[in-house]
């Protein structure tokens, strides 16, 4: 039998993972959920983390033609195409992070 917390944990991690595949809804929205919700980072599947971690990496790069592109195109293309879109947001904000402390 099915606890009372794990009851409503998982609808909203159903609610949560659903809404991160709708790039209507901003990181911020999504953020603002999580924050309301009863959930911890290990509640979430892989794919739940996955399919967050892309929606933040569409708003940090988004797919536009834009003059700016150029200078970002190129932290991606650094990037090993094979990991997950967790892993790649780890990475960047890994160089962000080193790049900062550095420039200090």
């Amino acid at each position: 039998m099915e606890s009372e917390s794990s009851s409503l944990v998982l609808p909203w991690h159903w609610v949560i993972e659903a809404l991160a595949g709708f790039k209507e809804i901003s990181v911020y929205t999504l953020q603002a959920l999580i924050d309301d919700s009863p959930l911890t980072h290990h509640d979430f599947s892989e794919t739940t983390k996955d399919l967050i971690a892309l929606k933040c990496l569409e708003e940090l790069y988004p797919s536009s033609s834009s003059s700016s592109s150029s200078s970002s195109s190129s932290t991606l293309e650094e990037l090993d195409s094979s990991l997950s879109s967790l892993d790649v947001l780890n990475q960047i904000l890994h160089q962000v992070t080193q790049t900062f402390m550095f420039s200090n």
